[in-house]
């Protein structure tokens, strides 16, 4: 009888501790599992990451060591010498002959206002002129004429001084006539947008049949000289980079190459962290280099 009392005993001790060892790895947390999803989860998103970056950038990514591969390295081309082109006179736009990143040449017309009202003013202004002349001939012939007649006395003093006051008077409005041509060809010729030096267009802002005030700027026009580049590194590779020295660049599609010459290096600080703006000149021999375009310095 006591044996059966222990082995029944026993049977239940057993039971017991299987019961309290399966409750123990059952309340134990999972985190090797968590951390398992929670790393996978990190490297998908860095994948996606990197997918979205341009392939031409990823040679001079910073890593997690914050060390910069120097390969290359982009910046951006600015054009020192930019203006900003308007029309002197208002009107409706009747033409434009140009379009953004269009290269023109000095003395090119870019847009045209339509001309017909200011056409007819310089009609006028040429019909008063004519008119004015006419009369000055008229008030000389008849100074001579009263001229004449003074010497013989066959006439008044008075009318003399008339005849003199009339031819001065002609004079005067022939001078005034033509400077009123003068303007209405001035402001009919400015109906015409010119470009004033040679550049490529961008930031045009207007279009056919558009209505535009004098002087409100309608395209802005970049120099191809004095062309300047710009780019922002971070501090730990700031040693890389002197005044004067030289590296070759290409641009983005590959057409335009040449040589960046450094000069000037300004630290530029912000609440992060502290970089460096390196400003340039390129070689612009072939004149293709247009201000706003990105470009890649070659490091290496």
């Amino acid at each position: 009888m006591k044996y059966k009392i222990i082995i029944i005993s026993l049977f239940i001790g057993l039971i017991l501790f299987q019961a309290c060892k399966r409750k123990e790895v059952a309340e134990l947390p999972p985190e090797i599992n968590f951390n398992k999803k929670q790393e996978l989860k990190i490297n998908e998103q860095n994948e996606q990451n990197l997918k979205q970056i341009n392939p031409a950038e990823k040679k001079h990514i910073i890593n997690l060591n914050n060390e910069v591969i120097l390969n290359q390295l982009p910046a951006t081309v600015y054009g020192t010498n930019t203006s900003q082109l308007s029309f002197r006179v208002n009107g409706f736009i009747y033409s434009i002959l140009a379009k953004n990143g269009q290269y023109v040449k000095k003395g090119q017309v870019i847009a045209k206002l339509d001309n017909s009202i200011f056409s007819e003013q310089l009609k006028l202004a040429q019909y008063n002129l004519e008119q004015a002349k006419n009369s000055e001939k008229f008030a000389l012939l008849s100074l001579k004429r009263t001229q004449t007649l003074n010497q013989k006395q066959a006439t008044t003093q008075i009318a003399l001084e008339q005849a003199e006051s009339n031819y001065l008077n002609s004079q005067i409005a022939v001078k005034l006539a033509d400077t009123q041509l003068k303007i209405a060809q001035i402001n009919f010729n400015d109906t015409s947008l010119i470009a004033p030096f040679s550049g490529y267009i961008f930031n045009l802002t207007s279009w056919i049949g558009n209505y535009v005030s004098a002087t409100s700027p309608i395209v802005t026009l970049a120099s191809l000289e004095n062309l300047q580049i710009q780019l922002l590194i971070p501090q730990t590779i700031e040693n890389n980079f002197k005044v004067g020295q030289k590296f070759p660049f290409k641009s983005t599609n590959q057409k335009n190459k040449g040589i960046f010459t450094i000069t000037n290096i300004i630290p530029y600080i912000d609440q992060n962290n502290k970089s460096y703006l390196i400003i340039g000149v390129p070689s612009n021999t072939e004149k293709q280099l247009m201000s706003g375009e990105l470009i890649l310095i070659q490091l290496k």
